[in-house]
């Protein structure tokens, strides 16, 4: 029982602590904007950065998809198809992100639109995107590159990569928006340039690790179509369910902002703190996704069993310490945050509602993870439509005159909605399999 704990921390721990280091430089940056004398800046950010995690995190397949194959093969040890893989994910990268720069003239400009509307900050938004967006390659290859090695179980690559990237964006947060006053442009320009040093360091790692050798691939074997259709399948179905997830948070922060600068700069602070939950949960659950299709792809079924329970286990206490280190610690977590009375005001009132957060939804990274790991791109499709239109929109609607705090219930019964559908059709599968989890 020990060892089973043992593993799953050792695998989960450096990615955790990598992937603390996602939001945190979100939180440095709303901590450096939200110490300047105008709120605007602090918007402008969160739509801007909203707009890019929508039009980039939609292909967040890449990363899922490619672990959850990556997993299989490692589990069933061929190696061949695991360098095909990265090839394979490699390529859809670099079509995809030079696709995302050749549409962003008309996306960009409209979908700022929709967010911020005729806003203060649409503008700000907008110059902070239109830069953003040319990062768009480099992210996309660095989703695939992560989800390789996390299949393979080197999670520790996953960590100085991270560490790497997002050390010398606060650094560059510092310098150009402290130092050389660029404000929001400041921010962006930081983000481009990590994300490229980003996909310097983590192809130099595939170099070494995959490439010693072999660097022309058998192009019969890297184009076969049914290889290829297995992963256009997967990806295409958790294509639609990141899609899904996406348009949520960014229609939350739209409503925010059809509540005002100071409302759209509290829930900025309050979703930076989301996310430093979230990032440590998806921490876990990638741990369990490699150790779920290592098990999954050797057939292996007391082994898959063990991951499941232990991995719940492991991301609940997560979630407990996440939730009970912002109920205690909110005051100073806060005036961190901002200097302005107002947004700390706004964000004191709602932030209760990030307190309960990492509890409702901690099963639902652990199911994303236990999915991806077992091939379950399907169901996961399933759960999160079931979630996103049975669950956020009707409730959403139903509590419009609670303003922000409709808003933020509409949220928590989301995760909550997203957790039990899963929970149901994991049952469904593992009954399938002769397991009782």
């Amino acid at each position: 029982m020990r060892s089973k704990y043992l593993k799953i921390l050792g695998l989960a721990a450096p990615i955790i602590l990598a992937n603390l280091s996602v939001p945190l430089l979100g939180a440095v940056d709303t901590v450096i904007l939200g110490h300047l004398d105008n709120p605007i800046h602090l918007g402008a950010v969160a739509v801007g950065s909203q707009l890019i995690t929508l039009v980039l995190w939609i292909f967040g397949f890449l990363r899922m998809g490619t672990t959850s194959l990556a997993s299989s093969f490692y589990g069933a040890g061929d190696n061949s198809a695991l360098h095909l893989l990265i090839l394979r994910s490699l390529g859809l990268g670099i079509i995809f992100g030079l696709g995302v720069i050749a549409i962003s003239p008309w996306v960009v400009p409209w979908t700022i639109d929709i967010i911020a509307g005729d806003s203060l900050v649409s503008q700000d938004a907008l110059v902070y995107a239109n830069i953003r967006i040319w990062s768009a390659p480099a992210t996309l290859c660095n989703y695939a590159i992560a989800g390789w090695f996390i299949g393979r179980q080197n999670t520790v690559v996953i960590a100085v990569l991270l560490f790497a990237m997002n050390s010398l964006n606060i650094a560059l947060d510092f310098i150009f928006i402290i130092a050389w006053g660029f404000e929001s442009r400041g921010a962006a320009y930081a983000s481009l340039i990590s994300e490229y040093m980003g996909f310097a360091i983590a192809f130099g790692f595939l170099l070494k690790t995959q490439f010693r050798e072999h660097w022309v691939p058998d192009w019969s074997l890297l184009l076969e179509p049914t290889a290829i259709k297995s992963l256009i399948s997967i990806n295409t179905q958790i294509m639609v369910r990141t899609f899904a997830l996406v348009m949520t948070t960014t229609f939350f922060v739209a409503m925010s902002s059809r509540q005002g600068e100071t409302a759209l700069a509290a829930n900025a602070i309050l979703i930076s703190l989301l996310y430093l939950t979230a990032y440590g949960l998806d921490g876990v659950a990638n741990a369990t996704e490699a150790l779920v299709g290592k098990a999954f792809g050797k057939g292996d079924s007391n082994e898959l069993k063990q991951v499941l329970e232990g991995s719940m286990h492991v991301a609940f206490v997560f979630a407990l310490m996440s939730s009970i280190t912002i109920l205690f610690g909110q005051t100073q977590i806060i005036q961190l945050y901002t200097s302005l009375a107002d947004v700390r005001a706004l964000t004191s009132l709602y932030i209760p509602w990030v307190v309960a957060l990492p509890l409702l939804s901690f099963w639902g990274f652990q199911y994303d993870g236990i999915f991806i790991g077992m091939g379950m791109g399907h169901q996961m499709m399933m759960s999160m439509l079931f979630a996103v239109l049975l669950i956020f929109f009707p409730v959403w609607w139903a509590t419009q005159a609670l303003g922000n705090h409709g808003l933020w219930l509409a949220m928590c019964s989301w995760y909550l909605g997203r957790s039990l559908s899963q929970s149901y059709l994991l049952k469904r599968k593992l009954n399938c399999l002769n397991l009782r989890v």
